[in-house]
């Protein structure tokens, strides 16, 4: 490992606020975890802190207020991360552009109508931001009920400013262009904001128990209040990517009287390394009758989708052991060319969404 050297990360604010924090994708900054580190205020109106990181370390990294709902914009527009390769000692100066929560300013090329509801909670989990995406026809359409799509880590569907990593999927463009061509229904797309828990929250664990209790309990119901939905489990669809694909199958898994529907995208099905995703043996030991759902799993084949691979061999074979059956309520697509990034899911939406609510 190479020699720690001496980074200062100098914040400059705005306007006066306090707290602040410093996370990114190295343990010295908290994994991600939006108030890992604190910043400590400066007698020029500044916050800073110092810290000793390898040399050579790739960093990317966000300053917050203490949640994802405040994080800092970047100078360059959006929530993107700042990004700094560490070579020798330095002061590393931060200009903060605004906050999310206070100066954010949604994309104007979103089609359709975006609304946001901030703070919803859930016993066990961490408040979060919940978007409600409704098409272009819901304010005509005033009689017409719509199915109901639930989309993990909401910052990335439909607006690069939010996205992580200022890449979004383009939900609202391709549910559009796919319901203009007649290809898919019409519908309503619920995206929930991560947390700093997402791993705990997605994985097999409590707290992906508590989050779908959550979903199923306190947000399907509030929508279905709200907005004019259709309600029956196979007008009610789950999807995800990575970690997002583990739990979207598990909404559907543990409750098919809500969630008819699920779409995996690049899952993280089952490790050896990583016992916290491991759902694949409940398939397979499963004795009770066929559950009446429906599932898409798709992968790619670049860097870490090689490794999610096998998982997803090993999800399809135990499926179709239990009587799912390719092309009807299986669907599956390996794209070997594809990498485990936004843009890729962004590139084949189109499939899981006419898998979904085709009208073919």
């Amino acid at each position: 490992m190479s020699a720690p050297i001496n980074i200062e990360f100098k914040v400059i604010p705005p306007a006066p606020i306090s707290p602040l924090y410093i996370t990114g994708n190295h343990a010295i900054l908290g994994d991600w975890h939006p108030a890992a580190v604190a910043l400590h205020p400066q007698t020029d109106g500044s916050w800073g802190t110092h810290l000793r990181i390898p040399k050579g370390t790739h960093l990317e990294y966000k300053i917050t207020r203490g949640t994802w709902e405040t994080q800092a914009l970047h100078p360059e527009g959006g929530q993107r991360n700042y990004v700094q390769q560490v070579q020798q000692d330095q002061q590393i100066l931060i200009h903060v552009a605004g906050w999310h929560d206070l100066d954010f300013q949604a994309d104007p090329t979103i089609q359709g109508t975006l609304e946001y509801h901030h703070n919803f909670s859930g016993e066990g989990i961490p408040a979060r931001t919940v978007l409600v995406w409704l098409p272009s026809s819901y304010g005509r359409q005033t009689h017409r009920r719509y199915p109901v799509l639930y989309m993990h880590d909401g910052q990335n569907l439909f607006d690069p400013n939010t996205a992580f990593l200022g890449v979004d999927w383009q939900v609202d463009e391709s549910v559009e262009r796919l319901h203009q061509a007649g290809r898919i229904r019409d519908m309503i797309v619920i995206g929930i904001h991560n947390s700093h828990a997402r791993y705990d929250e997605y994985g097999d664990t409590a707290t992906a128990q508590k989050y779908m209790s959550f979903l199923v309990q306190e947000l399907k119901p509030w929508v279905d209040q709200n907005y004019r939905t259709l309600t029956g489990p196979l007008d009610t669809a789950v999807m995800g990517s990575s970690m997002g694909g583990l739990i979207s199958f598990q909404c559907v898994w543990h409750y098919p009287e809500v969630f008819g529907q699920g779409a995996c995208l690049s899952p993280l099905f089952w490790s050896k390394k990583h016992p916290i995703a491991d759902v694949c043996p409940r398939v397979e030991n499963h004795t009770g009758p066929k559950k009446p759902v429906r599932f898409y799993i798709d992968n790619g084949g670049l860097d870490l989708e090689r490794w999610l691979m096998p998982g997803c061999q090993r999800m399809l074979r135990a499926l179709q052991a239990k009587g799912w059956v390719l092309g009807d309520d299986l669907g599956w697509y390996h794209d070997p060319e594809a990498p485990h990034h936004e843009s890729a899911w962004a590139e084949r939406l189109w499939r899981p969404l006419c898998f979904l609510f085709g009208t073919e």
